[in-house]
């Protein structure tokens, strides 16, 4: 089997203050070195049913968690390609490979 579908991404995330951050990067931050997107914008909007049944499941779920989301990376304008992506997530863990995203193009 390959190793992209064996793989699991786990997440976590940590609410840091600011002396916290400016700890951190007074230890780590001459080992990071920005990449071309560390300044860009990403622009991302969560739709949901009328009813909010995406974000109610979602909640109420134990072991299965989904979004549906449009981003764009940049500004988006009238002739920009934007992302519509189901992102799945089961027992904390997001699958690998990550499910495909449509790829947009905004047109006015």
């Amino acid at each position: 089997m390959d190793a992209t579908y064996i793989f699991k991404r786990i997440e976590k995330k940590y609410l840091l203050s600011g002396a916290q951050q400016e700890a951190l990067f007074q230890r780590i931050g001459a080992h990071l070195k920005p990449d071309e997107f560390g300044r860009s914008t990403v622009l991302s909007l969560y739709l949901d049913t009328p009813d909010h049944r995406i974000i109610r499941n979602s909640i109420e779920a134990v072991d299965y968690k989904e979004k549906l989301r449009l981003r764009s990376y940049g500004t988006a304008r009238a002739d920009s390609t934007v992302f519509l992506e189901l992102k799945k997530k089961y027992g904390g863990v997001m699958p690998r490979p990550p499910p495909p995203s449509v790829r947009l193009s905004i047109s006015g």
